[in-house]
C-alpha cells in the first residue's frame, strides 16, 4: 500500500557481483517482482529470459539511482562480493568496497550518492526473503520506510522462529573510503 502511486525508482540489481559487471535479474525473475513491489524498476526487468546480461554502455547510460549488489561467501574465490551467514561485517564491506571499485560501478551516480547497497543472493532466494524486500523498500523509498527495521525483523524471527540463530551479514550499505 504504501508504494501505490509512486513513481518506480529505477534499481541495478548486480546479481553474484563480481569482477564483471553486470548480470542482473530478467523479465518473470523474482528479485525484478520484489523490486517492483518495493517501489521499483529494475533496469533489466526487460531482459528476456530469468537472468542476463547487460553492457556497460547500458548502465551507464541508464545510470539508475540505486545499485544493488548481491552475493555470497561462494563469490569469496573469484574475489567477489561477499557476505552471508557467518561473514562479518567488516568483511563484507571490504569486498563490497573491492567490487564497486572495478571496471565502471564507481562512475555510477547511485555510488557517488551513498546509494549502493548489498545484499546475500541465498536469503534473497530463501524463505526468508521478506528481509531483502524491507531492504529494497527503505533503499528505495527511505522516507516512506522510516519505520522499518530489517534488523529487527531478523531479531525477531531469530527469538520466535528458528532453534539456530541465523548469524553473519546479511545486507551493507557501501561505506566509501
Amino acid at each position: 500500500d504504501r508504494t501505490a502511486g509512486v513513481e518506480p525508482v529505477p534499481v541495478l540489481v548486480d546479481a553474484h557481483a563480481g569482477a564483471t559487471c553486470c548480470a542482473t535479474p530478467g523479465k518473470g525473475n523474482r528479485m525484478t517482482d520484489y523490486l517492483r513491489l518495493a517501489g521499483g524498476a529494475s533496469i533489466g526487468a526487460d531482459v528476456p529470459g530469468y537472468d542476463g546480461q547487460l553492457s556497460p554502455e547500458y548502465v551507464l547510460g541508464t545510470d539508475p539511482q540505486v545499485y544493488i549488489a548481491t552475493g555470497g561467501p561462494h563469490l569469496a574465490a573469484q574475489g567477489g562480493l561477499v557476505l552471508g551467514g557467518g561473514i562479518s561485517e567488516d568483511a563484507a564491506q571490504k569486498s563490497f568496497a573491492d567490487i564497486i571499485g572495478k571496471g565502471m560501478r564507481g562512475a555510477l551516480t547511485a555510488v557517488h550518492e551513498g546509494r549502493a547497497h548489498a545484499v546475500s543472493h541465498q536469503l534473497s532466494i530463501s524463505v526468508l526473503n521478506i528481509l531483502i524486500f524491507e531492504c529494497f523498500a527503505k533503499w528505495m523509498h527511505p522516507d516512506r520506510f522510516a519505520d522499518v527495521d530489517p534488523a529487527g525483523t531478523l531479531a525477531e524471527i531469530n527469538a520466535r522462529f528458528l532453534a539456530v540463530p541465523l548469524e553473519g551479514t546479511f545486507w551493507i550499505d557501501h561505506k566509501p573510503q
